[in-house]
């Protein structure tokens, strides 16, 4: 199920765990953080020891450039549905923030990513609905039935589904690291209540092993579809290199914002 958020702390005095670097940086803070992206947070937790900004940055200049097997769309998808299931409230709004509008996403799908269901209505792509079902079964049952294995290389081909693997797995870490250091979230960043859920993000039950039918199913509610959404896709952080829209160019950071 979707786990509840504990990183709401703007109201709540939260102090975290692990301090985030701050300037004056040195010298090799500074170049760690300069091949990672921009100092938000999460990047300035990894740049207090270089040399490990510098091995996740290499991860980062592949998954999320354009040498990705995955489109920006399905990455998206992938990762805001991880870091949802995780109640990673933090690198959820720092990828709506900064990617959602170039996936395409609308506020209804960011809606439904967060604590809806792969079958709602704004899903009417099969490939959408095979990464979303990915998504859920590798976090429940950290395997893929038949059927959902061969809908996902159906959408996104077998290089593609490799990848989702790894974004997947990846972003499990990712969301370990900004819950469990307690990151505050980013300025104007958006939160999980702004997309029709509360902080709890909604209570879902996921669908059974191997189903490629309806998805997490919330409980306590009584909407059906996708909803209305709080807000539209938001905008906020700013990538590094503006260059492309579609895909990371040069140094793509390890966790966010470059693509």
């Amino acid at each position: 199920m979707l786990r509840n958020s504990n990183q709401d702390t703007r109201a709540q005095n939260v102090q975290p765990r692990v301090a985030p670097v701050t300037p004056p940086y040195d010298a090799d803070t500074a170049a760690a953080l300069e091949v990672l992206g921009p100092p938000i947070g999460i990047f300035r937790v990894f740049a207090r020891r270089p040399d490990r900004a510098h091995g996740l940055a290499g991860w980062g200049r592949y998954y999320l450039s354009r040498r990705c097997a995955l489109s920006l769309r399905h990455r998206e998808l992938l990762i805001l549905r991880t870091t949802a299931l995780c109640g990673a409230e933090y690198e959820w709004g720092v990828h709506v923030q900064v990617f959602a509008q170039k996936a395409g996403l609308s506020g209804e799908q960011i809606r439904s990513v967060t604590a809806g269901q792969p079958d709602d209505p704004c899903w009417t792509e099969p490939a959408d609905r095979a990464v979303l079902r990915a998504a859920d079964a590798l976090h429940r049952d950290s395997d893929l039935s038949d059927a959902d294995w061969s809908s996902l290389v159906a959408g996104v081909g077998e290089e593609g589904a490799v990848d989702a693997l790894l974004i997947c797995g990846w972003y499990h870490a990712i969301s370990y690291v900004a819950r469990v250091t307690r990151l505050a979230p980013e300025p104007d960043a958006p939160l999980f209540a702004g997309f029709g859920a509360s902080s709890r993000v909604g209570r879902v039950r996921l669908a059974t092993a191997g189903s490629t039918g309806a998805g997490p199913k919330r409980e306590g509610t009584d909407h059906g579809g996708c909803g209305n959404p709080g807000q539209g896709a938001g905008q906020g952080l700013r990538e590094r290199d503006p260059g492309r829209a579609g895909g990371g160019a040069g140094r793509a950071p390890s966790v966010s914002p470059d693509a």
